[in-house]
């Protein structure tokens, strides 16, 4: 049997967050459908998975890297911000 690091990430977090999905306990927030997942996107999620995805792919984080924290999700899940004038650089997501 293949263990979390024999299987491909998307797969394994598609199947964990079908079963999260199938959980009663788990529910998304009644704010998701109002915010952004940070501020280098211009709209927010559109996936009406999206929470249970994201959750998926936290405790993915927490097993492959042992210890997570807030900051550290905050830079993963983060992305480049187009600016105007200036160049790109990358935000960090909402926290």
């Amino acid at each position: 049997m293949a263990g979390v690091y024999g299987v491909e990430p998307n797969k394994l977090i598609s199947e964990v967050a079908k079963r999260l999905e199938g959980n009663v306990e788990i529910k998304p927030p009644k704010f998701l459908g109002y915010g952004k997942t940070g501020p280098h996107v211009e709209f927010g999620p559109e996936d009406k998975r999206f929470w249970y995805v994201r959750c998926a792919s936290i405790l993915r984080q927490a097993y492959v890297k042992g210890e997570v924290s807030v900051g550290g999700l905050r830079v993963h899940y983060g992305g480049r911000k187009r600016h105007r004038v200036a160049s790109a650089h990358h935000v960090d997501a909402g926290g």
